[in-house]
């Protein structure tokens, strides 16, 4: 499709998630994140009562909402949506004052203990401008991860929403 608007999108099956921690584990390769600190992050839950227990994994990442509340609540402007609907942070302007992280709804953004700056997925923006998919869906062994153009009628992403 030519001419429209691109809006970037991640979609995550928690059906066919099995727990592998790939996607957190090359997210933080690929950014050299310290322990302690995520930019995609497993949980794990259970529910029922035995001997109908059930497990599952909860990849939290970035949510890049329409409205966002961390940039709303950025006195420093760090925080922006691009012209692609994703949310990036400016590292020169953050200042790690941590505002973002406690506005933040869905919990996605941490700061760095040894740079002192927010962290978030910016869903591997760097690679994505490269026609390279993020690191997260790469390494997703039970292909839980879907992402793509959602303004794009014919991406998987789009035909799989509708």
């Amino acid at each position: 499709m030519i001419g429209h608007q691109r809006r970037y999108g991640m979609l995550i099956n928690l059906d066919r998630c099995i727990g592998c921690y790939a996607c957190q584990v090359t997210c933080k390769a690929e950014y050299d994140i310290p322990f302690g600190t995520f930019r995609c992050r497993v949980e794990t839950y259970r529910s029922g009562r035995y001997p109908h227990v059930r497990k599952f994994f909860l990849p939290r990442l970035c949510n890049h909402c329409d409205n966002a509340p961390c940039i709303e609540s950025c006195e420093e402007k760090a925080l922006f949506k691009n012209q692609d609907g994703v949310v990036i942070i400016n590292n020169t302007r953050c200042t790690g004052c941590g505002i973002c992280y406690e506005k933040c709804p869905y919990n996605a953004i941490e700061i760095n203990q040894f740079t002192g700056q927010a962290e978030k997925c910016d869903f591997c923006y760097n690679r994505v401008i490269k026609r390279l998919s993020p690191v997260c869906v790469q390494s997703c062994m039970g292909k839980a991860i879907m992402f793509g153009d959602i303004n794009d009628e014919k991406s998987e992403i789009a035909i799989a929403l509708k």
